[in-house]
């Protein structure tokens, strides 16, 4: 199956197995692609402007890799995206903006 398609994906990455939620993250690519192109960047000043390298913006938006939470920020903020997400708990909700 392509990378970044709906299996289940398995990391060594700490944070991940701690948490046992998988992110969306072909959704996140798509996302970051969509605003891209509607800035009409291209995937180099994307880079450029996050202060991210473009290998990184492509495997982004390619689901090739999970991407660190700052750089994903970083790309957002370059886009001037707003950005908000939400972490449910059992007992709770908690939002972020």
């Amino acid at each position: 199956m392509k990378p970044g398609g709906n299996e289940a994906r398995t990391t060594k990455d700490p944070v991940h197995e701690m948490t046992g939620y998988d992110l969306q993250f072909d959704l996140l690519g798509l996302t970051i692609r969509n605003a891209r192109r509607e800035k009409q960047l291209n995937q180099k000043e994307l880079g450029r402007l996050a202060g991210v390298g473009k290998s990184q913006i492509v495997k982004i938006e390619n689901q090739l890799a999970i991407a660190r939470f700052d750089s994903i920020i970083k790309v957002f903020k370059a886009l001037n995206v707003k950005m908000n997400f939400f972490i449910e708990l059992p007992d709770q909700t908690v939002t972020f903006r």
